[in-house]
């Protein structure tokens, strides 16, 4: 029963007590308590936070209080977080103060406001997401506009590891790239120091600057600018695909060149695979070669023709016979190199085909599986 409206209450089992009326100025996080006995016995069951008080809290009646269940330092600082958030439209070129800090109360911390103070000065509110013991949390609180952050991304497909190749269909696996350029403009007299938060989608972090960071599905890349300078990040991430190519494939020959220099496969395979590749060059040159000559044998003929037009033009032209005298001599030597012209276009016929059933017989018993091939010895 309560006594001129006061009710005393043990309060156990309580994690978090956030109350409505308006408590004393909590001193600094750096201050000890005055008594460590009054602290709060912590205790960790099962998943579940459990705080003992050691004294009876006096709470009034149709009021409320605040209780302070543990005061220490962190391990923690200060820094900028550029993140676009379609809420803060200037978030898109300014970066967001952070407070980073890691938990080592030994317990879980709920999920709740935070308030950023420095040297007893306010600078803003957060919200703490639930952060279990050891683990680590960035909380934005304000945006810096003294720096700019711009990016700029472009994307491209590079790569060629073969996996498998049977006969002459190859089985390769390609990246599709993102080079993302963070630049960095500081306009304050002290330099700066930003972590980018590169969103991953699925993809890999490929060679990541040094102190980068992976966290539910992003990467806080670290960069920054000096004192009224600026400075560029660059993050290249890959994401893997697989397609199926044949030896004529331009990147055939690079994905049989990196397999013949990584997997070491044995001795009979390599040497079917090196003359396969040798073969697939001399096709393409001889196939260029046919293509040239086969243009040069098309234009050829239409001047013939047009050769020949002309003639019948002036044929009956007595005062036209020394033109055609000069057509004449000019259709016999386009007639004489279109002899020679054809010819060399059989031969190239010739020599295609006699390589490519050579290919065709090299490549006929290879089977290759990269996943199953021999890594060289180091």
């Amino acid at each position: 029963q309560a006594e001129d409206g006061i009710r005393d209450y043990k309060v156990t089992g309580v994690q978090t007590c956030a109350l409505p009326i308006s408590p004393p100025p909590a001193p600094p996080l750096s201050a000890a308590p005055r008594n460590v006995a009054s602290l709060a016995a912590l205790a960790v069951q099962g998943g579940s936070t459990r705080y003992d008080l050691p004294q009876t809290v006096t709470i009034p009646d149709r009021s409320a209080t605040m209780v302070m269940l543990a005061a220490r330092e962190l391990p923690g600082e200060r820094l900028y977080l550029f993140a676009p958030d379609p809420g803060v439209p200037a978030s898109a070129s300014h970066p967001f103060h952070v407070a980073r800090f890691e938990n080592r109360t030994g317990a879980l911390l709920e999920r709740g406001p935070i308030a950023i103070f420095e040297e007893g000065a306010y600078l803003g509110q957060g919200m703490l997401e639930a952060l279990p013991d050891a683990a680590t949390t960035t909380i934005p609180f304000a945006l810096e506009r003294g720096v700019t952050v711009e990016s700029n991304a472009q994307w491209a497909v590079e790569g060629a590891r073969l996996v498998r190749m049977q006969r002459e269909t190859l089985t390769l696996e390609r990246y599709n790239v993102q080079r993302t350029t963070y630049r960095v403009r500081n306009g304050m007299d002290r330099s700066v120091r930003v972590m980018l938060r590169q969103a991953l989608n699925g993809a890999q972090l490929h060679e990541p600057p040094a102190g980068t960071e992976q966290t539910n599905g992003n990467a806080l890349v670290p960069g920054g600018a000096p004192a009224r300078g600026q400075a560029e990040t660059v993050v290249t991430t890959r994401s893997p695909f697989t397609v199926m190519v044949n030896l004529q494939d331009e990147q055939s020959p690079l994905a049989i060149e990196q397999f013949l220099r990584d997997a070491a496969p044995p001795a009979e395979v390599a040497r079917a695979l090196r003359e396969a590749v040798d073969l697939r060059r001399q096709i393409q040159e001889l196939s260029r070669e046919h293509a040239t000559q086969t243009q040069r044998r098309d234009d050829l003929q239409r001047s013939a023709e047009e050769t020949r037009s002309n003639l019948q033009a002036i044929a009956r032209n007595p005062q036209a016979a020394d033109l055609r005298a000069r057509l004449t001599a000019r259709l016999g030597r386009v007639a004489t190199e279109l002899d020679q012209i054809t010819r060399r276009v059989v031969e190239l016929d010739t020599q295609i085909g006699e390589r490519r059933v050579r290919l065709a017989e090299t490549v006929r018993g290879i089977d290759v599986d990269a996943a199953r091939a021999t890594p060289p010895p180091r």
